[in-house]
């Protein structure tokens, strides 16, 4: 009797709650700070000459080290550009550089997401240059006298300038806005007939 009365309430709940979902959803996803992503690929180069050099795992870590960021950060002026001191840079610096390996390869990336699209692609340049510098200082250092260092680091794919942000993913937090709205929709239209119908009892 309740179903057959107050039918339209699961319709209305089911447009309703979807439509509501989005709006709340778009909103949110507006508020959002966007990250824009760079990537720079480089290809390690082993010199036959030098045997006692890091695992790439190793190396990975190299690129996050402090002087190697500082190379970076002294490259782009960043304190002066972000307006923080060295420390500061450098804590952003940590935490928005991610390096990986890519298994079984000699490759490495080196994946920067920042607020500013430009600032994610000159960071990611200059870490996969700075990372260059210290390699090249670091086989330097264990050859002999004379010897001078080979290319040990290739870059295989320069970053460019991303056109759309990263995060947030628009198109998964509306679908998942409208989802969520569509069962909070329905779950809500029983007590809402529930309500309904002792409000309107029949005589």
């Amino acid at each position: 009797m309740l179903l057959k009365r107050w039918w339209w309430v699961i319709l209305l709940a089911a447009v309703a709650g979807p439509v509501i979902g989005l709006f709340v959803a778009a909103v949110m996803t507006y508020m959002m700070p966007k990250h824009y992503e760079s990537t720079a690929m480089v290809q390690v180069v082993e010199d036959p000459r030098v045997a006692a050099l890091p695992s790439l795992p190793t190396e990975c870590k190299v690129i996050k080290t402090q002087k190697t960021l500082e190379l970076v950060s002294e490259a782009l002026e960043l304190p002066t550009r972000w307006g923080m001191d060295r420390d500061q840079v450098l804590a952003s610096l940590m935490t928005m550089i991610d390096v990986r390996n890519i298994p079984g390869t000699d490759l490495i990336v080196i994946k920067v997401r920042h607020t500013n699209a430009e600032d994610a692609r000159d960071v990611a340049m200059e870490a996969a240059k700075a990372y260059r510098a210290r390699r090249t200082e670091i086989v330097g250092e264990h050859l002999g006298a004379g010897e001078i260092p080979r290319e040990s680091v290739i870059l295989h794919e320069q970053p460019t300038l991303a056109l759309r942000p990263a995060s947030p993913n628009v198109p998964l937090n509306l679908a998942v806005g409208a989802g969520g709205g569509l069962v909070c929709g329905l779950l809500l239209a029983f007590p809402a007939m529930g309500a309904l119908n002792r409000i309107f009892r029949r005589p």
